[in-house]
């Protein structure tokens, strides 16, 4: 993410960012909201295991949120239980898949070592799709058209 785009405000809009080995704050940061904020939680690589793992319990609490997009996520725990359970606690839940995996690139190299998620969410995402990108090209990522052709990944998180 951009230095910008970390804690920007947009129009009526703010925008928080937190590592992935931050669980705690960004929970605190969804317990805090006012009622009836949208929440939306992104991540991506070790953070998008670990935003599924806060929805996880979030969903195990009966306190789901409005979206969740994990993008080319790396982590262990990928049984078809936490999926379920993932999916639970979100309303809405976008998954992305780095489908270019030349083993060349450096960022590929470290998510394979990760483990990382492929296709396992395609049965438990609202919406699942393969983006045509290394691992490291986040950006790239959420500026993709989404498949509906209508908007962009990001768009679709500002609720455009």
């Amino acid at each position: 993410m951009s230095e910008e785009a970390k804690g920007a405000r947009l129009a009526n809009t703010q925008v928080e960012y937190a590592s992935h080995d931050q669980p705690a704050r960004i929970r605190s940061l969804i317990e805090t909201a006012a009622p009836g904020t949208r929440v939306v939680v992104v991540g991506h690589s070790w953070g998008a295991d670990t935003a599924a793992q806060i929805v996880d319990r979030l969903a195990r609490e009966g306190r789901p949120i409005d979206m969740l997009v994990t993008v080319d996520p790396v982590g262990p725990f990928l049984s078809d239980d936490f999926f379920r359970r993932v999916r639970a606690g979100a309303r809405e839940w976008i998954n992305v898949n780095a489908a270019d995996r030349n083993p060349s690139n450096p960022s590929n190299q470290i998510a394979e070592l990760g483990g990382q998620y492929g296709q396992r969410p395609q049965r438990f995402a609202s919406q699942h799709f393969d983006a045509p990108f290394a691992h490291g090209d986040f950006e790239a990522m959420i500026k993709r058209i989404l498949p509906d052709g209508r908007n962009t990944l990001y768009e679709r998180i500002l609720g455009r």
